[in-house]
C-alpha cells in the first residue's frame, strides 16, 4: 500500500517537460517608458503568443491614437536600466523637428550585389567599399534574435537601404532588430551626408558626438509609419541593443529600411549633453 501511494505522489508532482520544438511562446515582460506630446506612460508589455499592456490606460491610449495611424513615427532607445524607451510623434515630421539628424547617403541595395547564404544570412555589404564604418543593424525573422538574418551597414561615406524588402523574401517579417555602433569616441570620422534641404554636407565629429539609427518603414518605397532604432552610445558597456518589435506592435510590419545619424544628443542626455550637435570642421 505505501508503494502505491508514493506511486502516485510521484506521477502528481512530476511536471511534463515543454517539448524543446513547441509552439507555443513563452511570455517575456518589458518595462516601457512612453511619451506622446505631453503625455507620459509606465507600462510592462508581456509578450507571448499575443502583447498585453498592464497599464489599462495606456493599452486604450495605444489602440485609439497609434495602433491603426499609418503617419505615426516611434523613436527607440534603450534605457540604461534597460528599460524600454519609445517617444511616439503624430508624423514623421514631427519627429525630425525635435533632434537634429545628420542624413547619410543611402543606396539602395539594386545597385550592388549581395550574398545570400544557405545559411540563412542576407548579407548587404557591398564590394570596394571606401568608408569608415560606423553602424550596423541585424534583422531576425525570430523575435528572440535567432533564424534567417538580414544584415545592413552604414559608413562615413554611404548607407545600405533597402525600398523594397520583398526583393530580399523579407518583407513583413522582422521581429527583433540589434542595432551597433561601430564607431570609437575619440576617433574622428568624416562624414558624406545631407542636410534636410537634400543639400551635400561634409562634416568631421568625434565618435562620441553621434549614433547611428536604422529608420524601419510599414510600407514599401520607404513609406508609410516608421520607427528609429537608436544604437548604443560609443563607450558603452553594451555591445549592441536589442528591439523586440512586438513589444511596440511592429511585429512582421516592416518593408523597407534606410539609415540616419544623429547629432544631437541634448534631447536624451538632459540640459548639460555630453556630446555636442555641431561638428568641429
Amino acid at each position: 500500500m505505501t508503494c502505491i501511494i508514493m506511486l502516485m505522489q510521484s506521477c502528481i508532482n512530476e511536471t511534463e517537460p515543454t517539448p524543446a520544438n513547441s509552439s507555443v511562446s513563452l511570455p517575456n515582460t518589458t518595462h516601457m517608458v512612453i511619451k506622446y506630446g505631453e503625455r507620459l506612460y509606465e507600462t510592462d508589455v508581456i509578450t507571448g503568443d499575443s502583447v498585453s499592456y498592464l497599464n489599462d490606460e495606456y493599452s486604450i491610449f495605444y489602440k485609439t491614437f497609434i495602433e491603426n495611424d499609418d503617419n505615426v513615427a516611434a523613436f527607440l532607445s534603450i534605457e540604461e536600466n534597460g528599460n524600454l524607451f519609445v517617444e511616439y510623434f503624430p508624423s514623421e515630421q514631427d519627429l525630425l523637428s525635435k533632434f537634429e539628424f545628420y542624413y547619410l547617403d543611402n543606396m539602395d541595395e539594386e545597385v550592388y550585389d549581395y550574398t545570400y547564404t544557405r545559411s540563412g544570412v542576407i548579407d548587404l555589404w557591398p564590394p570596394n567599399n571606401t568608408g569608415e564604418l560606423i553602424g550596423m543593424a541585424e534583422l531576425f525573422d525570430d523575435k528572440y534574435f535567432e533564424d534567417t538574418v538580414l544584415v545592413t551597414y552604414a559608413t562615413t561615406n554611404w548607407a545600405t537601404a533597402v525600398p523594397y524588402l520583398s526583393n530580399l523574401g523579407f518583407n513583413d517579417k522582422t521581429s527583433s532588430i540589434r542595432v551597433h555602433n561601430k564607431m570609437i569616441s575619440n576617433q574622428k570620422y568624416t562624414m558624406k551626408g545631407y542636410d534636410e534641404n537634400s543639400h551635400l554636407n561634409m562634416g568631421t565629429y568625434y565618435g562620441s558626438q553621434l549614433r547611428p539609427i536604422l529608420k524601419c518603414y510599414h510600407n514599401s518605397n520607404y513609406s508609410g509609419s516608421v520607427i528609429y532604432c537608436i544604437a548604443k552610445p560609443t563607450g558603452s558597456s553594451e555591445l549592441h541593443l536589442d528591439y523586440n518589435l512586438k513589444n511596440i506592435g511592429w511585429n512582421d510590419r516592416i518593408s523597407a529600411i534606410s539609415w540616419i545619424v544623429i547629432g544631437d544628443m541634448s534631447y536624451i542626455n538632459g540640459s548639460n549633453p555630453e556630446f555636442p550637435a555641431h561638428p568641429e570642421c
